[in-house]
């Protein structure tokens, strides 16, 4: 039983330790070509397709001031 426990208390520590790395695409040392070559290599073509349909919503004055949701609500309708 002791056993057991300690596995499962040392389990965690050796996943975080996996982590550790720097991945490649957060590493500013590398080219940008090869940063974003290793991020869309790790997205998924659902997540892919997301970033092509983000929505960016100014106001009159070329500013990005927080919409309220009404407002928002009635903006995405449109589409």
């Amino acid at each position: 039983m002791k056993y057991l426990l300690f596995v499962v208390c040392l389990l965690p520590i050796a996943v975080m330790a996996q982590n550790d790395k720097k991945l490649i695409y957060k590493n500013s040392s590398l080219s940008t070509s090869a940063r974003v070559n290793d991020l869309l290599s790790r997205m998924t073509l659902q997540q892919k397709i997301g970033q092509l349909n983000l929505i960016t919503f100014v106001n009159e004055n070329n500013s990005t001031n927080p919409l309220d949701n009404k407002v928002m609500q009635a903006m995405l309708a449109e589409f």
